[in-house]
């Protein structure tokens, strides 16, 4: 499978560029827009990888370009704008997907290979989960290769589960996928679904907490036995947590030169190099770091824009100046870092640091 990627920040391409090649992807970078029509509209591609933000002619433009033009590789769109307006957007030029930085690895090779599922002779692939096998062509459930007899509400919940493996399904999110308006059920009788779903797995040999609950917020797929993180092997695990700091090492210079020519930069290229630059921690997992950012180029983008500005009391309290001095200590106080959570709506693992935080 070859794979066009359209991104202009080093670091995410270094790190994408590992995790394609042990896939077996074939991939092209090019590094702005023009440069990505050229590419895709002289070259067979299975998928195109799109960044928003990009020199020349932005991802959604050119995104547009290639579907007036008749191109039907599927397009996924890897951006740190995470609003549904930019969402919506995004669909409306044609993208087949939209992933928002921060993103988990495991998460992002699943999203491509379900892309490309959808142009081949299969579209109804096996959902797998460690032992767990669930046939959505037969409706046949196994665990370590025993059937299971499910009722079809426990056969739907355990779909909607695989389907999503890393979103968390709150109470209220399950009866609107699951249930109709008309039999629209107490909280009670999904919690009895889940128990006995839960049982017929345990019973068939699956851990106890395959399916886990995070309290006050709903329910999530536990990571296979032997298979956390990126992979299901340990050492795979320690060696991509190696790559990650020797190039969080190399790339962390880089984000301290950003914050200091923000000083001398003018207010178009201070918003864009923020951008780049919140995607950038976000790929590190450095949630805080990451919202600084986004909150310094939300400002600035507003103030290009010439709209007014309604200075708020915490931005009176915090000025530009300021935040930008924040971040850089914060960055400066990064030595290593952990891998990237499967969702940022989880708990990040706190980044090592050599100081306190002032």
């Amino acid at each position: 499978m070859k794979i066009l990627l359209v991104e202009d920040d080093p670091t995410l391409i270094k790190l994408l560029t590992q995790s394609l090649a042990a896939e077996r992807y074939v991939l092209d970078i090019v590094e702005d827009g023009e440069q990505g029509w050229l590419y895709g509209s002289t070259f067979e591609y299975d998928l195109v990888i799109l960044d928003i933000m990009l020199p020349k002619l932005n991802g959604i433009c050119l995104c547009q370009r290639f579907r007036a033009e008749g191109y039907s590789f599927p397009i996924l769109l890897l951006t740190a704008q995470a609003s549904s307006s930019a969402k919506v957007q995004g669909f409306d030029a044609g993208a087949d997907d939209y992933v928002v930085k921060p993103f988990d690895q495991a998460e992002l090779l699943a999203r491509l290979r379900a892309l490309l599922r959808r142009c081949s002779a299969s579209p109804l692939p096996i959902l797998s989960w460690g032992e767990l096998r669930l046939n959505p062509g037969t409706c046949e459930v196994s665990y370590s290769d025993q059937l299971l007899r499910l009722t079809t509400k426990e056969y739907d919940l355990l779909e909607m589960l695989l389907r999503q493996s890393h979103h968390v399904f709150s109470i209220d999110e399950i009866l609107d996928r699951l249930w109709s308006s008309e039999a629209f059920p107490a909280e009670a009788t999904v919690r009895s679904h889940l128990r006995r779903l839960r049982q017929k797995l345990t019973e068939a040999g699956a851990p106890p907490d395959l399916i886990g609950t995070l309290h006050g917020r709903g329910y999530y797929l536990n990571p296979p036995p032997q298979q956390s993180g990126l992979t299901g092997n340990p050492n795979s695990q320690a060696a991509y947590l190696a790559f990650l700091n020797q190039t969080w090492r190399s790339t962390k210079p880089r984000c301290l030169e950003q914050l200091q020519a923000l000083s001398q930069a003018t207010q178009g290229s201070q918003a864009h190099i923020l951008h780049q630059l919140a995607g950038t921690l976000g790929i590190f997992g450095l949630l805080p770091e990451m919202q600084i950012a986004r909150r310094l180029e939300d400002y600035l983008s507003r103030a290009e824009m010439g709209a007014e500005i309604e200075i708020e009391a915490e931005i009176e309290a915090e000025p530009i100046a300021r935040l930008v001095r924040q971040l850089q200590q914060a960055i400066g106080q990064i030595e290593t870092v952990q891998v990237p959570p499967a969702s940022s709506e989880m708990t990040l693992p706190a980044p090592a640091r050599n100081a306190q935080r002032a």
